[in-house]
C-alpha cells in the first residue's frame, strides 16, 4: 500500500504504473498498480495539505480493500516531514484500524527513528511498499472482527505487537492498550509504541462513536442509551450514575424533562466521571443527546426529519471520549454529562409559549419546540456549572446555521474564553478535524432574552442563529468559568440519511484537548485562560494557525470550580 500525492500522479501515468487514468490522488480514493509487484495507490491529496484526516481516510478506504492479512504500508512515512513521524503514525494505525475486515498485519516502512525520510520524494518508485529505511510491524484488527467488536457498548482492543524488522531491533509488546500495560520498547521501532497504542484507542473511540448514531431510533432511546453507558462505564471503571425521570425532578431539572415529555421515553441525564488520583485539573464535557427530533409541535418537514436519529452524536462523542479515557492514562479529572431525551409529540408535549425552569431556577421561554437542543443543554450546562471545573466544552449538532456559514465539513466553535477557545482549535487542528471560530457576539443577546422569563430558545431572527445559540448556553455557565461550545451539525454526518453516514467527529478534538489538559505545566493561583472572560469581541475571532502539528495548548487550570445552562437544537434545512 503506498501513498500518493497529486504532484506525484502525472509521473506515475507517463511511467504506466495506473491501471486507472481517473487516479487523482484524491484523499480516501484509492486504485491498483504494478510496480514490481502488486501495489494499492492510496490518495493523500496536494503534499502542503497532508493533514491527519486526510492521512486516516487513506489508510481506511485502503484497509478495507486489502485482500490477505498481510500488507506493507509507506503511508505514515510520506507524511512524516510535515506532521511528524509519530503522528503520521497514530493516524495511519487509526485508520487501519477502523475499516480492516480481519486481523491484519501491517508493516510501517520508511520510518526513521527520529522524525521522516531522508527524502520524501523517493517513494514513488521504489518498490511495491517503500524502502526499508526503519520498519514496524503491528497487528490492527477492525470493527467486525473479534479483536475489536461492538455490541452495544462499544468496542473491544486486544493485545498488540510492534516489531522492528531491522538487525538492530527489538520486539516490543504492548499487553492490552493502557496506561497499567507492560510495555517493552527498545530499538527504532520504540518511539512510535505510543503512538500506535494512541491510534488504536483512537479508532476504538471512533467506531464506538459511529456506530451508536447509525443506529436506528427504535433501537436507542434515552433508557437504552443510558444502559449502553451504564456498560461502557462498568467495563471501564468509570464512575456512573444514571438519572431517571424521578431523580430530574428532585433536581429541578424542567428544562429536561419538559422537552422531553412528548415522549412515551422518557428522558434521562448520564453522569460519568473519570477521577484519577493524580489529576492536575477537571474538566467537564457535556454532549446533547436527542435520540431522535420530530421537531416537537414546531413539526419539521419529511426530508428535515430523515437524518434525526443523529441529533444524538454529541452525547455519543462523550460517551465515545470517556470509554477510553482510563487506558489512556491521562493525569486530568473528566466528568460527561449526557442529557437525554426524545422530542416527540404527545398529550404531553411542550408547547409553543410555554415556560421551563433549569436546575438553577433560571426560566426559558419555549417559542419553537424544535430548538429543543438548547434547552435540554441548559439543565446539564447549570448541572455541570455546580461544582465548579476548571472548564466546560460541550459538543452539539445544533443548528443548522453553523452549515450554512461553514459547509458540511467544518465544525464551528464559538467560545467566551479567548485561552479555552485557542485550546479547542488547536486540538481540532492537531486531530485533522476542521474546526472554526465564530465571534462571541454580545451584540446579539438580545435576540435571547424574554419578558416572561430570563432567557428565550428563539432569536426571532432568520440570522445569527449559531452565535445566540452558544449565547443562550453561556447562560447558564458563569462567567468565570471557561466555556466553548462546539457546533457539529455539519461533519457529525456524511451522505444521505439512508445510508451509515456517521463520522465520529469531536472524538479526537476532545481528546487531544485532554491530552494538553494533562501535559501542560499549571500554576494554581492562575485560572484557566481567563483573559477572555469578557468574551471574544466580533472582530477578534481566533483560528488554526495550520492544519498540522501545533504546540498543545493550555487545555485546563489548576484548582477552581464554579456552575450555570445551555441549549440548542439540530435545525432543519427548510426551517432555518
Amino acid at each position: 500500500m503506498r501513498g500518493v500525492f497529486t504532484e506525484e500522479v502525472e509521473s506515475l501515468r507517463l511511467a504506466g504504473l495506473l491501471r486507472w487514468e481517473g487516479f487523482t490522488a484524491e484523499p480516501g480514493s484509492t486504485t491498483p498498480a504494478e510496480d514490481k509487484g502488486p501495489v494499492l495507490l492510496a490518495g493523500l491529496g496536494p503534499r502542503a495539505e497532508s493533514d491527519p484526516e486526510r492521512l486516516r481516510a487513506a489508510a481506511s478506504a485502503a484497509a478495507a480493500l486489502v485482500p490477505g492479512d498481510t500488507v506493507r504500508v509507506d503511508l505514515a512515512s510520506r507524511t512524516a516531514d510535515r506532521l511528524g513521524a509519530a503522528e503520521s503514525v497514530r493516524a495511519v494505525v487509526a485508520g487501519l484500524a477502523l475499516t480492516a475486515r480481519s486481523a491484519l498485519t501491517v508493516t510501517l516502512t520508511g520510518l526513521t527513528a527520529d522524525r521522516t525520510p531522508a527524502d520524501p520524494g523517493e517513494h514513488t518508485t521504489t518498490g511495491p511498499a517503500g524502502p526499508e529505511t526503519d520498519a514496524i510491524t503491528i497487528q490492527v484488527s477492525g470493527p467486525e472482527t473479534d479483536a475489536i467488536t461492538i455490541q452495544g457498548s462499544g468496542p473491544e482492543t486486544d493485545a498488540i505487537t510492534i516489531q522492528g524488522s531491522g538487525p538492530e531491533t527489538d520486539a516490543i509488546t504492548i499487553q492490552g492498550s493502557g496506561p497499567e500495560s507492560d510495555t517493552a520498547a527498545t530499538g527504532p521501532a520504540a518511539p512510535y509504541s505510543d503512538a500506535v497504542t494512541a491510534g488504536l484507542l483512537d479508532a476504538e473511540a471512533l467506531a464506538l462513536a459511529r456506530e451508536l448514531v447509525n443506529r436506528p431510533p427504535s433501537e436507542l432511546v434515552p433508557d437504552d442509551l443510558a444502559s449502553i453507558a451504564r456498560d461502557v462505564a462498568t467495563r471501564e471503571g468509570l464512575a456512573v450514575r444514571i438519572l431517571d425521570e424521578r431523580d430530574l425532578h428532585e433536581l429541578g431539572m424542567g428544562a429536561l424533562l419538559g422537552m422531553g415529555a412528548g415522549s412515551p421515553h422518557p428522558p434521562r441525564l448520564v453522569d460519568l466521571r473519570y477521577e484519577p488520583p493524580d489529576a492536575r485539573c477537571s474538566i467537564t464535557l457535556v454532549g446533547k443527546g436527542i435520540t431522535f427530533d420530530s421537531g416537537g409541535l414546531s413539526l419539521k418537514s419529511p426530508a428535515a426529519m430523515m437524518g434525526m436519529r443523529s441529533d444524538m452524536a454529541g452525547a455519543a462523542v462523550v460517551l465515545a471520549v470517556m470509554s477510553v479515557l482510563a487506558r489512556r492514562g491521562l493525569p486530568v479529572a473528566v466528568r460527561g454529562l449526557l442529557p437525554l431525551a426524545e422530542n416527540m409529540i404527545g398529550p404531553n408535549a411542550v408547547r409553543p409559549g410555554d415556560v421551563l425552569r433549569a436546575c438553577d431556577g433560571r426560566r426559558i421561554q419555549v417559542l419553537d419546540t424544535d430548538f429543543e437542543g438548547r434547552v435540554t443543554l441548559a439543565d446539564a450546562l447549570a448541572l455541570a456549572a455546580r461544582e465548579r471545573p476548571d472548564a466546560i466544552v460541550d459538543v452539539a449538532t445544533l443548528t443548522y446555521q453553523i452549515v450554512t456559514a461553514l459547509g458540511p465539513e467544518i465544525g464551528g466553535v464559538l467560545g467566551r474564553d479567548r485561552g479555552l477557545t485557542r485550546q479547542v482549535l488547536q486540538a481540532g487542528a492537531l486531530a485533522g478535524e476542521p474546526l472554526w471560530a465564530l465571534p462571541w457576539a454580545r451584540r446579539y443577546r438580545g435576540q435571547i432574552t424574554s419578558s416572561y422569563a430570563e432567557v428565550r430558545n428563539f432569536p426571532e431572527a432568520d440570522t445569527g442563529r449559531a452565535i445566540t445559540a452558544a449565547l443562550l448556553l453561556g447562560e447558564f455557565v458563569p462567567e468565570d468559568i471557561p466555556f466553548a461550545h462546539l457546533d457539529i451539525s455539519g461533519p457529525a454526518w456524511r451522505g444521505p440519511a439512508s445510508g451509515h453516514g456517521a463520522t465520529g467527529f469531536g472524538v479526537l478534538t476532545l481528546t487531544r484537548l485532554l491530552e494538553s489538559a494533562a501535559t501542560r505545566e499549571v500554576d494554581p493561583d492562575t485560572p484557566l485562560e481567563a483573559d477572555g472572560a469578557r468574551g471574544l469581541e466580533p472582530d477578534t475571532t481566533l483560528q488554526p494557525d495550520s492544519t498540522r502539528g501545533l504546540e498543545p495548548g493550555t487545555a485546563a487550570s489548576a484548582r477552581r470550580r464554579h456552575g450555570h445552562p445551555a441549549g440548542d437544537a439540530a435545525i432543519p434545512p427548510d426551517r432555518t
